[in-house]
């Protein structure tokens, strides 16, 4: 389970798949249900982790704004994390992604990067839609983060372009539709990480080929499905975001 891409845990997330690849994993559930995103850089990193043979193939595409950028921005998938630090890959041609409505931007951005290149079995619901990105502009003469002003707490948080997939796919405004629909019952829950749980029974049935004996109507006559709105991502400064690490772009 992966509840947002944040860098600074990169290195500890790779140190997972290389656990996975020397326990010889060969399918993987990848939990992002409750994701609301965070960084580009980070997601390409994952991306490429869970694959590993399409080292010189783009992963995602950046169409800037062409007020800022004449030019679009192709990211192939990555072998190393930082200079000297290998990625571990697991080569897998098929994932299984746990997404939901709370499942958005960098999340959204794994499900279609991946998606042009190995088979992804989307398990849930739709998700939120946004596959914008963002970068920050500080305080300064170029506007990086060197150079800030000391006396000023501010930054802006401009959207600078839309991410595509290998194959072009970006503008899904209403979001990524399931491959096998199947609502959180917020009558019987579950435990994450449990094999019990209903959405992560449901993948391992995938996996295995085996009926789970997991159903709501084993718990429950009447599951109670009920429409999320909202959520605590709401109350952050930046719910849903989509970031890039990096200079501002120019021609």
């Amino acid at each position: 389970m992966y509840n947002q891409f944040v860098g600074d845990y990169d290195k500890k997330l790779n140190d997972v798949f290389a656990n996975f690849k020397s326990n010889g994993v060969t399918d993987l559930v990848l939990d992002l249900r409750y994701n609301p995103g965070g960084s580009v850089d980070t997601a390409i990193n994952l991306g490429s982790m869970v694959t590993g043979q399409f080292e010189d193939k783009p992963y995602v595409q950046f169409l800037y704004n062409n007020k800022l950028k004449s030019e679009n921005e192709k990211l192939n998938f990555k072998t190393e994390i930082v200079k000297g630090s290998h990625i571990n890959s697991l080569k897998l041609s098929e994932i299984y992604i746990i997404a939901t409505k709370l499942s958005a931007s960098a999340s959204e951005m794994t499900i279609n990067g991946l998606r042009a290149y190995i088979n992804v079995h989307h398990i849930g619901t739709k998700t939120v839609g946004k596959y914008t990105a963002s970068i920050t502009i500080y305080d300064s003469k170029d506007g990086r983060k060197s150079g800030v002003n000391p006396t000023h707490k501010y930054a802006i948080q401009p959207i600078i372009l839309k991410v595509a997939n290998a194959d072009g796919r970006t503008d899904f405004d209403d979001g990524l539709y399931p491959d096998i629909p199947l609502k959180e019952d917020f009558s019987h829950m579950g435990v994450l990480g449990d094999e019990s749980e209903p959405l992560l029974a449901k993948a391992i049935e995938q996996i295995t080929g085996r009926r789970s004996p997991v159903t709501y109507a084993s718990a429950h006559t009447k599951p109670y499905f009920a429409e999320v709105f909202s959520s605590v991502n709401e109350l952050e400064l930046l719910p849903n975001e989509m970031y890039i690490n990096k200079p501002i772009p120019n021609d």
